[in-house]
């Protein structure tokens, strides 16, 4: 697809889509199981790639057998440290953020991480007054998959979320999106093997080939 209809708002989630957190992602949590003994991961190691962190370290803790508070007291500091010095922007997210700024689109971030990650996020991309909102795991009762981070960030724009166009590179983006009647752009570079991105009204491998606004 080469255009897309120019929405009234963009909604970008953030890790794995704009910033590059998914071996950040796999490092923490392989330090946090050798704190519990377990050396290396399961061939079978369960994905909680854009679950947010209490879910994704239940489904960790589930998985390996652990307590999960214990696991998750011993997560969050590897995950901060990590979070904070090791984040890249994704390849194309710098200079599509400044080009929809530049074209006078307003833009909401709307994550399932905490505040501090989202605010580390947004200094290592380096854009600032991108973003008119943010809707952090702290603002909503219930996370991605649930519409409700998406039709937060709608509420606060004051949008209509059919008027709007999310951006996401996982299956539980895409249903929250796509369930808060937004239409959606999946991006991933297996986007095109992965089912769960199916749904999306568009898939692209990098955020370098996001397409032009008509």
């Amino acid at each position: 697809m080469n255009s897309l209809p120019r929405p009234a708002a963009v909604a970008f989630d953030l890790d794995g889509t704009l910033v590059d957190t998914e071996a950040i992602l796999i490092e923490a949590q392989r330090q946090t199981l050798m704190d519990f003994g377990i050396t290396g991961l399961a061939s079978d190691h369960p994905r909680t790639f854009g679950m947010g962190m209490e879910p994704g370290v239940r489904r960790l803790s589930e998985f390996y057998g652990l307590d999960y508070a214990k696991v998750l007291e011993v997560f969050r500091p590897n995950w901060t440290r990590l979070s904070a010095t090791e984040l890249t922007p994704m390849p194309g997210a710098r200079t599509l953020l400044l080009r929809l700024k530049s074209d006078g689109i307003r833009m909401a971030l709307v994550t399932s991480a905490d505040p501090v990650h989202a605010q580390n996020a947004l200094k290592a991309l380096n854009v600032p007054g991108a973003f008119e909102c943010v809707v952090d795991a702290e603002m909503v009762s219930r996370l991605k998959p649930s519409p409700e981070p998406y039709l937060k960030a709608a509420e606060h724009l004051g949008v209509s979320p059919q008027d709007m166009l999310a951006i996401e590179d996982s299956g539980s983006g895409v249903t929250s999106a796509l369930a808060a009647g937004m239409r959606c752009v999946a991006v991933h570079v297996e986007v095109h093997e992965r089912h769960e991105l199916a749904p999306a009204h568009v898939k692209i491998r990098t955020l370098i080939d996001f397409p032009q606004f008509t």
